[in-house]
């Protein structure tokens, strides 16, 4: 479908990063006049959740005022690198935890200190209830997952792989 797409059937393209218009020059030929970058958005009022949601999920989640929640979320974990974000929480001290929202096999996401949520409905309050969100993709055209999560003012950890890595700036967000 890409390819019958880039060969003709599209005059003018929309991507939604410098990295997906790079792609669609360098393996289909398509001219880069041709293409225009126009990031993924996110209404903002709907991830900046009442002060007291952060209390009360983390109340649910069974967190500390001094416990980290490391979030993540996503569905294909293998390409989201699901296994990546669970060694690197238990690689931190035993006052972080990982939780890990999405659908996935559950032998990716174990360890003693991984929480899979399974698929989360009131995704901004899990927002308001972490410190950090963790993404260590493979891949990702523009993951709206961490778009979301700075949204709700958290700090984002994600690669140089995911074309949200071009609307942050490393050490600022």
């Amino acid at each position: 479908r890409e390819r019958a797409l880039f060969a003709g059937g599209a005059r003018h393209v929309i991507a939604n990063s410098q990295m997906v218009k790079g792609e669609a020059q360098e393996f289909y030929g398509y001219p880069a006049n041709q293409i225009d970058v126009v990031p993924n958005g996110v209404p903002l009022a709907d991830f900046r959740p009442e002060p007291e949601a952060r209390q009360l999920r983390r109340k649910i989640l069974r967190l500390g005022d001094d416990d980290v929640a490391v979030l993540f979320a996503g569905s294909g974990w293998e390409r989201k690198g699901v296994r990546v974000a669970v060694q690197a929480v238990q690689s931190l001290g035993k006052k972080t935890r990982l939780f890990v929202a999405g659908r996935g096999p559950s032998s990716m996401a174990s360890g003693p200190r991984v929480q899979r949520l399974g698929a989360v409905r009131d995704l901004p309050a899990l927002y308001a209830a972490a410190d950090i969100f963790l993404l260590p993709t493979l891949y990702d055209p523009f993951s709206n997952a961490c778009l979301e999560a700075l949204a709700a003012g958290l700090p984002v950890i994600t690669t140089r792989v995911n074309g949200f890595s071009e609307v942050i700036e490393n050490g600022v967000h």
